[in-house]
């Protein structure tokens, strides 16, 4: 083979080389587009919500602030949320409610979804590292921030906790595009107000069923699992036992949902 010949053909292999790269540059750049693109969720920017409306799971958090906390029944619960929080699936929505005794007046404080923080992704698509300290900002400590602001000194005539519960089950849980629903309650449980009372009328659920405030106060949790953070109470030890419980178990089953978890918080 003369030299013009060899120098033709490798000239021709180093065009037939560079070609394969390009065409390999351009398959992978291709391929990564898509691959984003299909990762790439939009989200409201306040509440990190998916723009196109799923949800994964639906959790619902009431805080009853009609009464005070101790500082060890205040950590207590700050942990256990924060658990509940770090521990969530991605695109789980959070709506926090607080409990006042202002009847008509309930609305949520917050509500925030869960977009990830990013540990799942790869490093040659995504910052893990930013998007774990967004995750951290704009969802674990927001939620945390409003609990804070929850716990102080609170003192109420009344504490209607049944027109919460039913407002919520209503505001938030009947219309819930997710089939993964739950419903956590931090509170005393002692239901009072002038139309049922805890503290003075019978704690049998049977009771409040056969009057027209129990079809009043009756929630719509169909799909609902709900886990009480129960607040002891020295002063209401008489009132807070198995019987008290029983009450709500019954309560909850009646409106199609169920107590899965009470944890006394001493």
């Amino acid at each position: 083979m003369s030299r013009r010949s060899r120098r033709k053909k490798t000239k021709d292999l180093q065009g037939f080389l560079i070609l394969t790269v390009c065409a390999t540059v351009f398959c992978s750049l291709f391929v990564g587009y898509y691959f984003i693109k299909d990762s790439f969720v939009a989200r409201d920017e306040i509440s990190l919500c998916r723009s196109d409306g799923v949800v994964s799971r639906e959790t619902v958090l009431v805080f009853d602030a009609t009464d005070s906390l101790s500082e060890t029944q205040a950590l207590v619960i700050k942990k256990r949320i924060k658990r509940l929080v770090e521990n969530s699936k991605i695109d789980e929505r959070f709506t926090v409610y607080v409990l006042s005794d202002l009847v008509g007046g309930f609305s949520p404080k917050l509500s925030v979804c869960n977009p990830g923080d990013g540990q799942d992704k790869s490093e040659l698509i995504a910052n893990k590292r930013k998007l774990y300290s967004s995750w951290k900002e704009s969802f674990v400590d927001k939620i945390e921030v409003s609990l804070d602001q929850l716990i102080g000194d609170y003192t109420s005539t009344s504490s209607p906790i049944m027109e919460m519960i039913k407002f919520a089950s209503v505001n938030t849980m009947i219309d819930s595009p997710s089939d993964q629903r739950r419903l956590v309650i931090v509170s005393d449980m002692l239901h009072h107000n002038d139309k049922f009372s805890h503290y003075r009328d019978n704690p049998v659920f049977k009771t409040l069923k056969g009057k027209p405030y129990g079809s009043e106060v009756r929630p719509y949790l169909g799909n609902v699992s709900i886990t009480i953070f129960y607040v002891q109470r020295s002063k209401s030890m008489a009132h807070q036992n198995r019987g008290h419980i029983r009450f709500w178990e019954e309560y909850v089953s009646d409106g199609g949902g169920q107590v899965i978890k009470v944890e006394t918080i001493n």
